[in-house]
């Protein structure tokens, strides 16, 4: 039998160390800033951190999907190394990532017999559009190799648990900066000052289509990190929830508050903290601050 390999991309927020823990294979995405790509290939992306500092000095970064040549350049290598593999894409309703997977996929398809060694011209490719993201994403990803490893090591099997697990993968997010959003030009100068001056933290989700919604506001950090536990409560199917998973953007003083109001009102004391990527802190910006369970349902009111 075929070893399975697990792969995903950058926007894939996990703690330090767990790819290469689970021997997972990560699709780098580019970002440039200061007029150089780094894209983790010609150039070796710069810590998320030490991102941060030139976002906060008014430096505004740009990202791209991943290419679909350098895909096909992966997925190649790990087949011919004999291995299927099962590939976790971040939702395609905020990256054309996915899109760019499934033209790396299908390239290898027309010419296996030229870029296949005879000996894996058997092998098997599992791709999911996650309609997740960031630490969603990783949540998802953490929970299929639990499976993998307790149930199955058939790709069709997981192909089935993501896409049951998928429509329960809640994503709740707030920022901390409404600057950023303005530089990347998602919202105006203008409403990014008055939000500043008055506090104002948007609120936001990720929907069944995948796509980043506002959902609310809250004025201050301290009554947004309570909202996101209220979106919790309101959300949270309690008897397969044991773990929190939370994304950071360098504001672990304000997860150790969210963690002690999740305990204090849910009685959940296991969390998985991640530091965003620099893919999603690039969007994000510093400070912001991200939940992720298995609800009931993604759909908000």
């Amino acid at each position: 039998m075929r070893k399975i390999l697990f792969s995903t991309d950058q926007i894939c927020d996990v703690p330090e160390g767990y790819f290469k823990k689970h021997n997972i294979m990560v699709l780098p995405l580019a970002y440039t800033i200061n007029g150089i790509e780094y894209d983790d290939i010609k150039t070796k992306q710069l810590p998320t951190l030490e991102l941060f500092e030139l976002m906060r000095k008014g430096h505004s970064p740009k990202t791209s999907q991943t290419n679909p040549e350098v895909a096909k350049d992966f997925f190649t290598q790990k087949i011919n190394e004999g291995y299927d593999i099962f590939h976790l894409s971040t939702s395609s309703g905020i990256s054309g990532t996915h899109n760019s997977v499934l033209l790396a996929i299908e390239e290898i398809n027309k010419n296996k017999e030229s870029l296949i060694t005879k000996e894996n011209q058997g092998f098997k490719i599992v791709e999911i559009d996650s309609i997740t993201g960031a630490g969603g994403e990783g949540m998802l990803l953490d929970k299929l190799i639990k499976f993998s490893n307790k149930n199955t090591k058939k790709l069709e099997e997981l192909r089935k648990e993501a896409i049951r697990l998928i429509p329960m993968c809640c994503h709740y997010f707030t920022l901390d900066d409404l600057n950023h959003l303005a530089r990347g030009g998602r919202i105006s100068k203008k409403k990014a000052f008055v939000g500043s001056i008055l506090q104002v933290k948007p609120m936001l989700h990720m929907d069944m289509e995948g796509k980043l919604v506002q959902i609310g506001q809250a004025l201050g950090r301290k009554k947004s990190i309570k909202t996101l536990v209220d979106y919790i409560e309101k959300k949270i199917i309690k008897d397969i929830n044991k773990t929190i998973y939370i994304s950071q953007g360098d504001c672990m003083e304000d997860v150790e508050i969210l963690k002690a109001e999740i305990t204090k009102r849910l009685g959940i004391t296991d969390f998985v903290v991640s530091l965003c990527s620099t893919i999603v802190g690039s969007h994000t910006g510093p400070g912001a601050l991200g939940v992720f369970f298995l609800g009931k349902d993604r759909i908000e009111d």
